[in-house]
């Protein structure tokens, strides 16, 4: 008979890792925020491993931080228009595109190394758009994504996509629809000078995840359809190493009961499916909002996860997998009666990343190591029960 030891990370209140026989090394953890609710949307790595976060501050707009690579703050700003994502300045180094929403227009706002404003744009006509995304293009420009909606039909809801040079004039702009809700939630440049896109479309009182491809023009290539009677969300695309796509959401799934579970899904090049995996069991319901290719070509989910039965708080989630979308382990903070989740990270290497999200209201950030791998121990004699008396072997 083998048992697997499972080791237990007290972090906060309670911090559970699931797999076979691992430890979950938290490096450190930082809180950032006032008294108002604040969170983090997205984060960028530095070249000397610093980290620039951009989030939100209840009743001021978006905050800015610059932090050391230990979490210490080096400057904060503040800005009216809300930011959604953030991407490197494709001109000036230390500086960085933030796209996001003011009033009814998606806005852009380029933010230098000390967090002021070099200079700001807004994209929109007299419908209500806002900013969701934003990736840099091969020719130093950038591509925004966004959702525009009719002022006298809430309901009714497109993708708008946005492509701009690298001071940030419209070069053109595309608007998809397939239903009356429609939402985009990620985009992404391609080694092509494409575009992948990734959302959700609600058809048919159905939700369906969409993955677009697009060429250099924004017209579509390709697209994929993701339903199976079960509601679906695609909510982040990356291009992985081998020229094809995954994307990270939820589904719905059958688990006792109708839960929702995290979801990924690896496509080819062409568009064509190759593998789907669903992560998490009841009684949580579970939700990725970002997925990231480590080093060694595989994945790993952030999100967040609440009981199916409970009081609606959030626990940060993290799913890493091998290459082919095999669990390697999970990660969840499940800490009582204190609403936390994770919206976005980056690999540092091939063991270290930095997450971020909310924890009670404030800006969270933690940096994780990759979990070491323990024992599996043959037990002599092999009846149950076996004990082992603390000090004994």
């Amino acid at each position: 008979m083998k048992y697997c030891v499972i080791f237990i990370l007290i972090f906060l209140d309670l911090c559970f890792i699931h797999g076979l026989g691992i430890t979950q090394d938290t490096l450190w953890t930082k809180r950032y925020g006032g008294s108002g609710s604040e969170g983090i949307n997205d984060i960028e790595v530095t070249d000397n491993d610093h980290f620039i976060l951009a989030g939100f501050w209840e009743g001021i707009g978006a905050y800015f931080l610059k932090t050391n690579s230990l979490g210490k703050i080096i400057w904060s700003s503040t800005f009216v228009s809300g930011i959604s994502k953030i991407t490197p300045n494709s001109l000036h180094n230390n500086a960085y595109m933030a796209v996001g929403t003011n009033l009814s227009d998606i806005s852009l706002v380029c933010v230098g190394d000390n967090g002021d404003s070099l200079w700001s744009r807004t994209y929109g006509d007299s419908l209500n758009e806002y900013g969701v995304d934003i990736d840099a293009t091969d020719d130093k420009g950038y591509i925004l994504a966004g959702n525009r909606r009719v002022f006298y039909q809430p309901d009714d809801m497109d993708w708008f996509i946005v492509r701009i040079d690298s001071i940030g004039d419209t070069l053109w702009t595309r608007t998809y629809g397939w239903s009356d809700y429609d939402v985009v939630r990620s985009i992404e440049s391609t080694t092509d000078d494409g575009y992948a896109i990734a959302g959700f479309s609600y058809l048919n009182e159905e939700g369906r995840g969409y993955l677009v491809k697009a060429d250099s023009l924004g017209s579509i290539i390709w697209y994929h359809l993701e339903y199976d009677g079960l509601d679906k969300d695609y909510r982040s695309v990356k291009q992985t190493t081998d020229g094809g796509y995954v994307v990270a959401g939820s589904t719905e799934a059958w688990d006792w009961f109708l839960i929702e579970k995290f979801y990924l899904v690896k496509y080819d090049s062409l568009g064509n499916k190759e593998w789907q995996k669903e992560y998490g069991e009841f009684p949580y319901l579970k939700v990725a909002s970002e997925v990231l290719q480590t080093v060694d070509g595989g994945y790993m989910m952030i999100g967040k996860a609440h009981e199916w039965y409970g009081n609606g708080d959030n626990s940060a989630f993290i799913v890493r997998t091998d290459s082919g979308g095999e669990m390697l382990w999970e990660l969840i903070l499940p800490i009582d009666g204190i609403n936390s989740f994770l919206r976005t990270g980056a690999v540092l290497s091939d063991n270290e990343y930095i997450v971020a999200g909310v924890f009670d209201h404030d800006m969270w950030l933690l940096k994780l190591r990759e979990p070491s791998y323990c024992c599996e121990v043959d037990m002599y004699p092999d009846d149950d029960p076996v004990v082992v008396q603390p000090g004994g072997s």
